[in-house]
């Protein structure tokens, strides 16, 4: 009877403390129970979301954090290596990697061992990236993964990728200065014209059902008539692959756009702060921080002012409804990791003459010596983005105990 009672005692105190643990957690400003109220509501996950829409769209565009960040690549192969993926015939497309990388990626034909896949992948990687030195190791591994997952699926249930950058873009093409000024151009307006038309062909003339697109920051915005306005006068528009897709005849209405959750790097003096002032953030870990997804249209998030583009930018009265159909949650900011260098790639002599040769293209000069090779030896690193803890200050401030 004593270890009973005992044993009650220990069970009553132990559920006691979680209870209290669990309310000290919850204590939150009023100023974002609006923010909760609304969370609670929702039921609907990250992946899930984006299926619902493309039960209603052809073309769901998700806006990529920044380019280093890694944890958002593991929500974007959640969803093609779903099931249901597969079954509505999707295929994911990125602005990481050009066509030509798309071509090497299509020679792979699953019986090759694993030192010519990881040649392939390096070459798309290391070659067909717009800036001469790749150093995020997330887009990375994610082909690499994506190759090994396809790899014990049936030829019809293989997941298809594309890279949708200007074809010209392979750095074994790029001998001269007239090469670079090609080069050059791609970062003007045409280089969403053109990653725009490479998903256009690709979609249409091969009678593709569904197609996830990602893109970073304001490749992925839309705009409403008018595009960018301030107090009602229209300012026109910023080019924008979304907004080019989605103005195809044989597309408009069937694309839509999402953005993922991330710090705002828009944000100074202090880059990489929370948006909505951390309130939105708050909410999310007064509920433990699920993954969800939902419209902008009557959410808090929604109404709030478009930060992401700063005022001293473009002059602008944009929500973030006005921008983006819809949100996704996946993963808290202090769980987001920045995974960059390939100390193993750049060790071998040869790839490092390859990178003397492109930079002293882009910096039009023959000195070696004033080429800066330090960074090819940084080790791999795994850390929060800069200016983190600042970022998680502004959030925690919104929380409280009990």
């Amino acid at each position: 009877m004593t270890d009973k009672i005992l044993k009650t005692l220990f069970i009553f105190i132990c559920f006691f403390n979680f209870s209290c643990n669990a309310q000290k957690q919850l204590g939150y400003s009023r100023r974002i129970a609006h923010y909760v109220d609304f969370l609670r509501e929702q039921n609907t996950s990250g992946v899930d979301y984006i299926f619902q829409l493309f039960e209603s769209y052809d073309i769901v565009v998700i806006c990529e954090r920044m380019h280093p960040e890694y944890t958002q690549y593991d929500f974007f192969f959640q969803i093609v290596t779903d099931p249901r993926f597969a079954e509505i015939g999707g295929k994911i497309y990125t602005e990481i990697f050009s066509m030509a990388g798309t071509k090497m990626w299509r020679r792979l034909d699953f019986t090759e061992d694993e030192s010519t896949v990881k040649k392939v992948i390096d070459s798309i990687a290391f070659n067909t990236f717009l800036w001469p030195f790749y150093y995020n190791r997330n887009m990375y591994n994610f082909l690499t993964r994506l190759y090994y997952f396809n790899l014990e699926q049936p030829a019809d249930k293989r997941i298809e990728w594309m890279g949708v950058d200007d074809e010209f873009l392979n750095w074994y093409n790029i001998r001269t200065q007239e090469d670079m000024g090609r080069w050059h151009a791609m970062h003007s307006a045409l280089r969403n014209h053109t990653m725009t038309n490479n998903i256009h062909n690709d979609f249409i003339n091969n009678n593709r059902k569904k197609g996830l697109v990602i893109m970073n920051f304001r490749h992925s915005f839309m705009f409403p008539e008018g595009g960018w306005s301030n107090k009602g006068v229209p300012l026109g528009y910023i080019p924008s692959t979304a907004l080019f897709l989605n103005r195809k005849p044989e597309l408009n209405g069937r694309v839509v756009n999402v953005w993922l959750n991330t710090i705002n790097s828009a944000t100074r003096p202090i880059p990489n702060l929370p948006v909505a002032n951390g309130k939105l953030d708050a909410a999310f870990r007064v509920l433990g921080n699920p993954s969800l997804g939902f419209d902008m249209e009557s959410s808090p998030l929604g109404e709030e002012f478009f930060e992401l583009w700063r005022r001293n930018w473009i002059r602008h009265d944009l929500s973030f409804k006005d921008i983006f159909h819809g949100f996704v949650f996946f993963n808290p900011i202090e769980e987001h990791r920045w995974y960059q260098y390939f100390p193993e790639y750049y060790s071998i002599p040869e790839n490092r003459e390859e990178f003397i040769r492109r930079m002293k293209l882009i910096n039009n000069v023959t000195d070696e010596g004033r080429i800066n090779v330090s960074f090819l030896d940084r080790q791999i690193r795994k850390e929060p983005y800069p200016q983190h803890r600042t970022a998680e200050r502004r959030v925690n401030r919104w929380l409280r105990n009990n």
